[in-house]
Parts: structure tokens; sequence; C-alpha cells
């Protein structure tokens, strides 16, 4: 079934637009390119260097003064206590990193299985990840905290002490509204996660896997197009807040990517004017 659903959504994104269905691909290499280059950070040799110096001062070796961070960081002096965050916390960086690509991964595969509703919910997931990233280089010593969420009570008061701020860096990428709408459509039990797969007839109601209406595919191409839409501003935040991204190969890689994204969308105004009208209209750029 997965397999010939895949068949039918490649062929009903290319009825539209070939560079629907290829878009897939460019995003995979704008992910790869991303965690190359997370790979490859100057921003780490920077703190060991710190770190090295420091050991230097206090007549220890490397590897005595990480000894000592570990055990107990508030008993070595604030630089060394300083710099040890900051490598934590590009640590935890790379793993959101990682987690960001997976979760696009994930995302595709529901999508070209026609499982829409569950696709976008991974929305919600990479938008938190990119206020966590921002959230880490600019206070450090959240990292660590994030790393030591062991139950649900650490996990909820993380959740309430840093959503704030999260949702602020959000603002400045304008990824809040994908943030709130992944969150009722697919994070919740909302009729909005159900209304454009649920059937009716002679009073009996059917939900399929597949919420895609083969008769109607606008919902489907716009669901398409505003999920590269939204990959391309995540990629677009990670690059600006990531030291050792934004050079010259990635900023060729980033035009071609955002004007095949942004002459897509353009596409789907152009075809469905009633429709886009009726649903909101162009978010913006990618």
């Amino acid at each position: 079934m997965d397999e010939a659903n895949a068949d039918a959504s490649v062929d009903l994104m290319n009825a539209f637009d070939p560079a629907m269905s290829e878009l897939f691909e460019q995003t995979a290499g704008m992910f790869q390119a991303l965690i190359e280059r997370a790979g490859k950070w100057s921003a780490e040799e920077v703190e060991d260097g710190k770190l090295s110096a420091i050991a230097g001062r206090l007549g220890l070796t490397n590897q005595q003064l990480i000894d000592q961070l570990l055990a107990d960081p508030r008993s070595q002096p604030e630089e060394a206590q300083t710099a040890w965050a900051r490598l934590g916390a590009l640590r935890a960086i790379k793993m959101l990193i990682l987690a960001c690509q997976r979760y696009w991964a994930w995302a595709a595969t529901d999508l070209v299985r026609l499982r829409l509703s569950t696709a976008t919910g991974y929305l919600r997931l990479q938008a938190e990840l990119v206020g966590l990233v921002g959230l880490f280089l600019a206070e450090p010593q959240i990292a660590e905290r994030w790393f030591n969420i062991r139950d649900k009570k650490s996990g909820r008061q993380f959740f309430k002490d840093t959503q704030p701020k999260v949702r602020e860096i959000l603002k400045e990428f304008d990824l809040d509204g994908v943030y709130e709408i992944a969150s009722a459509g697919s994070q919740h039990v909302r009729s909005a996660g159900l209304v454009r797969s649920i059937q009716s007839s002679g009073g009996d109601l059917r939900l399929p896997d597949q919420d895609v209406d083969p008769e109607s595919p606008f919902n489907f191409h716009l669901t398409i197009a505003h999920f590269h839409k939204t990959q391309g501003r995540i990629i677009a935040a990670c690059a600006k807040l990531l030291p050792d991204v934004a050079d010259k190969d990635w900023t060729q890689l980033w035009n071609s990517f955002a004007t095949r994204i942004n002459e897509l969308w353009a596409a789907l105004e152009k075809t469905y004017v009633d429709e886009m009208a009726e649903s909101g209209g162009d978010p913006g750029d990618a």
C-alpha cells in the first residue's frame, strides 16, 4: 500500500510541477551541507584553545581540567566554566541539527505516503529545535539542563522555563505561525487534523490513513509547497544562527534552493487563484 501511495504521490506532484518532487532531493542536499559545516566548526577549536590556556596557567593537563569540570564545574575559574558550557552547547546543537534532518526525512516519507497530518506535525518539532539552537547559543548553560532532563518533572520545568524565549526566537525567523499550525493540526486532537480526509456515505463515517482527496489535489499541492517553504525558513534560520556556515559556497546553494521554492509557490498561486485567496495567500518568501 505504501509503495503504491508513493508512486501516486509523486505522480500527483509531477502533474503539477516536477519541482515539487525534485525539491525533496535539493532539501536533502541542503541538510547535508549544513551538517558537514557543523562538523567543522572553528568555534569549538576556539573554546578548546581557551581551556588549554587555562589548564596551563593552573598547572594542569587538559584532561585534568576536563575531569575537574566534569566533577564540579563551579570549582574552576569562571572563564573555564564559560568555555566548558559553550563547548557543551555546541555539542548539543550538533545533535539538534542531526535531529532536524531526521524530522525532515520522517516528514518527507509521510508526505509521499499521503499522510499529510503526521508530516505537518514534524514541523512543530523542527521549529522548536530552531528556537533551542538560538537559545543554547545565547545562554549556553541551558544546554546542560537540556542534557540532564531525566524525568517528566524536569522536562515540564524545562519547557516552562524556556518556552517564552523559544517562541521569541521563532518570531524572528517567521516560524511561530508554523509552530501553532503544526501543534493544532497534528500534535493535539483537533478537528483540523481530521476534516480534510474524513468521509461520509449513507450516514457512515470513515477516516482513511491517507488524508488526500484525489479529486481535489489543491490541499495536497498546498501542503507540499508549504512544507518546502517551511524547510527553507528552517534551514535559513540554522545557517544564520550557526557559526561557520554562511560561506560563499553556501550562499550559492541557498540562492538556488530559495529560488526554486519561491518559483513553486508562485506557480501554486497562478494555478489555484481562488483556492489560494481563500486559504490566506502567500506566507512570504523562503
